[in-house]
């Protein structure tokens, strides 16, 4: 059961910590949006790093640079730089 305690026995602070939210299902949507929005532009800019190092390892590669330079200062593998 419950425990009845008159209201001046309770702390404010306490009972505010230990209420609950309740969450719309709007709220939830709203915030699975926002997470999913963070994640999409996170996502955004690995993927425009990694084009950005295709596009100058492509270009070492073109000037004859070797292998071991492009695979240095790109990250990339020698299997990617060769599908280049």
């Amino acid at each position: 059961g419950f425990l009845e305690v008159p209201l001046s026995y309770i702390d404010r602070e306490e009972f505010t910590d230990m209420a609950t939210i309740t969450l719309t299902p709007e709220d939830c949507w709203l915030e699975g949006k926002q997470e999913g929005k963070q994640e999409g532009i996170q996502e955004g800019k690995q993927e425009g790093i990694l084009e950005g190092m295709y596009r100058v390892a492509k270009r070492m590669k073109e000037t004859g640079e070797k292998m071991n330079l492009i695979c240095k200062y790109t990250g990339l593998s020698t299997n990617e730089v060769n599908k280049l």
